[in-house]
């Protein structure tokens, strides 16, 4: 079985997938529920998804989004936040997602790709764009997801792979413990699910389904074909994906 790809999701992302379908976040969203790769996410990126659905979105419709959230969180790794690295953005608020990404060895995936600059290059931390993510998520090997990686990067594959397995280290940053305990993460992360709610299987995918039509993309990688195979993987995974409370 292919190891799952692991990924950390912008908060940009999942607000943007769970108001649209069809559009590379709508997928990804979808795909995330689907099961088709590895969400990872902290207690405090968590919190950040939960603040901004719910001041941005009008109060009916965060009352049933909120179900979807919760089925995210359902099927995430709780990524224990152990260290801290700083500074890691120009904007503070993209630190935490760092934190995260860092702390599960995972990808970053945002629609802000210039804030995450200095961590791409300080810290060695994928970072990609929604439509690259996708395209990766669509390789069918970890030979091909690799190869596509070292092209991005414009080197050869095998140069890439010692560069994946080198020390991360780096003398213009600090690594600091985090803020919260283990346990503290952890009881936090219960308690807001335990806010949010749960909704049966059909009914999660009846509110994704209910998302408006995402604006045309830009990006020319996000091809009708590609767009097409994602959305059959996850047509077939749906059927048997659990979701809390079904």
């Amino acid at each position: 079985m292919m190891t799952r790809i692991r990924a950390v999701i912008d908060t940009n992302v999942v607000f943007d997938g769970l108001t649209h379908r069809g559009g590379p976040a709508g997928v990804i969203v979808s795909a995330w529920v689907a099961e088709l790769f590895q969400a990872c996410v902290s207690q405090a990126l968590a919190y950040e998804y939960e603040d901004v659905l719910a001041r941005k979105l009008a109060p009916e419709r965060w009352a049933r989004t909120r179900f979807v959230l919760d089925a995210l969180l359902y099927r995430a790794e709780l990524v224990t936040a152990y260290y801290s690295w700083r500074p890691s953005s120009p904007d503070p608020g993209d630190e935490h997602v760092i934190d995260c990404a860092m702390n599960a060895r995972a990808i970053v995936v945002t629609a802000n790709l210039r804030d995450f600059e200095l961590a791409r290059v300080e810290l060695h931390l994928p970072v990609l764009s929604p439509v690259d993510f996708l395209t990766l998520l669509h390789a069918e090997t970890l030979h091909h997801r690799l190869n596509l990686q070292a092209r991005r990067e414009g080197v050869p594959l095998n140069q890439f792979v010692v560069f994946l397995l080198a020390e991360r280290s780096r003398p213009a940053y600090a690594v600091v413990p985090a803020d919260k305990t283990v346990e503290e993460q952890q009881a936090a992360f219960v308690r807001l699910r335990e806010r949010l709610g749960s909704a049966s299987d059909e009914e999660v995918w009846k509110i994704l389904d209910e998302r408006e039509p995402a604006p045309p993309e830009a990006d020319v990688g996000w091809t009708p074909e590609l767009r097409q195979a994602l959305e059959d993987r996850i047509e077939a995974a749906r059927k048997v994906a659990p979701v809390p409370g079904s």
